[in-house]
């Protein structure tokens, strides 16, 4: 279902998203839209949809369900379905969108958005973030910034763009007048590094030190644990930082390393 040609707008601050009517993870009406203040400092996930898109039923919904449950225990990842009508209104309804979210489960917050408010005959979210019909995925990463804007995704790449996402400095908000982060140094910083388990535990061990050294950072307390499944494994290890620009290169250095998921 295309609309427009030219679409996505990677690599841009996110734009307000100005939609008028929400319910939220249990179905309730929300007095006050969402926007994407409301998520400052977390990965923001959002499936564009229209309750008769047959490519949003095959792929969009299961897609956007199984994320849900890969990422259901980290707290810093937040979904939204947003029904973005540009074609049959009357059948593209709140009331579908309702039906919807009961029909796949989702505890999620659903949002309507017909972009009538603006005097718009496509939805907002269309208008600002130049998406190109539906199903269509956006993902923002922690500091605000559109890091995918487009056509369906796959789960590995979802996860990929997710976890560096996740991986990342928190964004600072230059506008409080709080201090950036609250943070003291030097301080001790619990590092923990999740990789894919297709190395030894020893040479994991062995790649996080080589870039600890590299960068002078004093280390010690190592524990590794293996997923249940067997398919990755986490690093545990305690470090002193002695500044907040080496707190943050150090994260960068370390989700270079091969089979890096991400890092925390």
């Amino acid at each position: 279902m295309a609309y427009d040609t030219g679409y996505g707008i990677k690599g841009a601050k996110a734009p307000k998203w100005e939609i008028p009517i929400w319910i939220d993870e249990n179905g309730y009406a929300l007095d006050k839209p969402i926007e994407i203040d409301d998520y400052h400092n977390k990965v923001v996930v959002m499936l564009g949809f229209q309750s008769w898109c047959q490519g949003c039923h095959k792929s969009g919904f299961p897609s956007l369900k199984a994320l849900i449950d890969i990422y259901k225990e980290e707290a810093n990842v937040q979904f939204l379905a947003v029904q973005t009508v540009f074609e049959g209104p009357e059948i593209n309804t709140e009331e579908r969108l309702l039906e919807l979210k009961k029909q796949y489960q989702l505890s999620i917050p659903f949002g309507h958005d017909t972009g009538e408010t603006h005097g718009r005959t496509r939805s907002n979210i269309m208008y600002h973030y130049r998406t190109g019909g539906t199903p269509w995925i956006i993902i923002i990463n922690r500091q605000g910034i559109v890091v995918y804007n487009e056509f369906r995704i796959g789960l590995t790449m979802a996860q990929d763009i997710i976890n560096k996402a996740l991986a990342e400095p928190l964004s600072i908000d230059t506008s409080s007048s709080t201090p950036e982060l609250e943070l003291e140094f030097p301080m001790r910083y619990p590092m923990k590094v999740f990789m894919y388990n297709k190395i030894t535990e020893a040479e994991g061990i062995q790649l996080i030190r080589e870039v600890l050294e590299r960068l002078q950072v004093p280390h010690n307390n190592w524990t590794s644990k293996l997923s249940r499944k067997g398919n990755y494994r986490s690093y545990s290890v305690e470090t002193t930082i002695d500044s907040r620009p080496l707190l943050y290169t150090l994260y960068e250095q370390l989700q270079k390393i091969p089979h890096t998921i991400k890092v925390l």
